[in-house]
C-alpha cells in the first residue's frame, strides 16, 4: 500500500499476480488479497515507499 501522495513503483515475484514496475496510486487497493504462493516473495519498491502486511492465515 503506497504510504505517500507520489504512490509508488512496485515488481512483485514468488506472488499469485506478479508485477512488473507498475505505478499504484495513493489511495488504491491495487495489490490487496494477493498471495505468496511459495517459499519466499520479493517486494521490489522501485519509487516511493509503501506499507506491507504479511498475514499467516
Amino acid at each position: 500500500i503506497p504510504i505517500t501522495n507520489l504512490g509508488a513503483i512496485i515488481t512483485l515475484k514468488g506472488f499469485e499476480y506478479k508485477l512488473d514496475k507498475v505505478k499504484i496510486k495513493f489511495g488504491s487497493t491495487y495489490g490487496i488479497s494477493n498471495k505468496i504462493i511459495g517459499d519466499k516473495a520479493h517486494v521490489i519498491v522501485h519509487e516511493g515507499a509503501c506499507l506491507v502486511f504479511v498475514s499467516k492465515d
